[in-house]
């Protein structure tokens, strides 16, 4: 069990005074002579919310059974299926803006689902592994995405009381390959998969009647059905690089993320073609390719690595931050992505002891991951661990 208390103060109409308590029972039990693990166990969420960002009280609760069941058969086929059962509940009370307009009413809004989930991994031969997976998914809204309602940076954030949960379901299916070239051993894993969304939700420009009289402002909506599909490859290993003790590893993910109808989704934009700054179909605040890599050789006491990371593009954003003038030469200027590199020393003098610097953005790349955010420029860390 655990309970998290917050009093968040302030002077701009952002304050927020909550409590949470989580508690959970597992069992776990394993029977060796049929190669079979059992988990299951029971949650319960409980929070209470008074805030001035959500502009009233708020409580919250959720349950949740589940059931796992892990079994290895033959010595190289391993196979794991559960099922998982939530209830969601969320009540509020009246909400009256400052000049007397209603957002929204009291009332309570409540939500079941069962998820459920099979996975198989096999060894095929020696280091030789083929695994497939799928399961679903279920999300119920949290008080943010249904009911806040808030100016930042010059932008209005407001309510959607009527957002619906989001469900879905994903599947995977991948090799991994260990090898061992000379001195050097490790693997190669490359995977598909294939993610459906049904009533996403995502924040987007809402021309929903605004309650601060502004003719513009963000809200969380059901966007409609998507599909992201994509590949994964990844690698990793280790062994003497110029005699030198060297781990290594990195990867490489593609996505293709689209509406499954873009027609249907325009509803939810009150059938406004102004949803994406892309004229063809393709969701937004996602890059495409991304890339990453660690390299780190050690002698003596002293180890050195080499680190980078690759985003594409970010193909889509909102129309109205499209047209924003910094935005907007920004992205004009910067479209072929970002990438960046960082360097990590150490210094272990003992088994206790390391001493660690580390340099991000050594070359002072100027990128945003989220358009109108300018991420940290080139800066340092002076980190020492002690184990006791």
């Amino acid at each position: 069990t655990r309970y998290n208390g917050i009093n968040n103060k302030n002077n701009r109409g952002q304050g927020n005074t909550s409590g949470l308590f989580y508690s959970e029972y597992q069992f776990q039990k394993r029977w060796e002579s049929l190669n079979l693990d059992i988990t299951s166990g029971v949650v319960g969420i409980w929070s209470k919310v008074d805030a001035a960002l959500y502009n009233g009280k708020y409580t919250s609760s959720n349950y949740a059974g589940y059931l796992q069941a892990d079994k290895k058969f033959f010595d190289k086929l391993n196979i794991s299926a559960g099922v998982r059962y939530e209830q969601n509940n969320l009540t509020n009370g009246d909400f009256i803006f400052e000049d007397s307009i209603k957002v929204f009413d009291a009332g309570t809004v409540s939500d079941a689902k069962p998820v459920f989930r099979l996975g198989a991994n096999y060894e095929l031969t020696q280091a030789t592994f083929l695994r497939a997976s799928v399961g679903q998914g279920y999300r119920f809204p949290v008080i943010a995405e249904k009911y806040i309602l808030t100016q930042a940076g010059g932008i209005d954030i407001i309510p959607n009381p009527n957002l619906e949960p989001e469900t879905g379901w994903s599947a995977e299916i991948a090799i991994k390959q260990g090898f061992k070239i000379s001195n050097f051993s490790g693997f190669i894993d490359v995977a598909a998969f294939w993610n459906e969304y049904n009533d996403m939700m995502e924040f987007s420009v809402s021309k929903e009647p605004n309650p601060f009289k502004r003719p513009l402002a963000f809200n969380s909506k059901n966007i409609g059905n998507t599909r992201i599909k994509g590949i994964e490859a990844s690698f990793g290993g280790k062994g003497n690089l110029f005699g030198l003790p060297t781990t290594f590893f990195g990867g490489y993910t593609f996505i293709d993320p689209k509406f499954k109808d873009l027609g249907k989704s325009f509803e939810a934009f009150n059938d406004s073609l102004e949803i994406s700054t892309a004229d063809f179909n393709v969701l937004k605040y996602r890059s495409k390719h991304s890339f990453k890599f660690d390299i780190e050789s050690s002698y003596k006491i002293f180890s050195l690595a080499f680190t980078g990371t690759y985003n594409s593009k970010i193909e889509a954003i909102d129309p109205i931050l499209g047209a924003l003038a910094g935005i907007g030469i920004y992205r004009s200027k910067n479209d072929r992505g970002y990438k960046t590199f960082g360097l990590r020393f150490a210094v272990i003098p003992s088994e206790h002891i390391r001493v660690g610097f580390i340099a991000d953005n050594i070359f002072n790349e100027e990128y945003m991951v989220r358009p109108g955010l300018l991420e940290a420029p080139r800066n340092y860390t002076l980190k020492l661990d002690y184990t006791f």
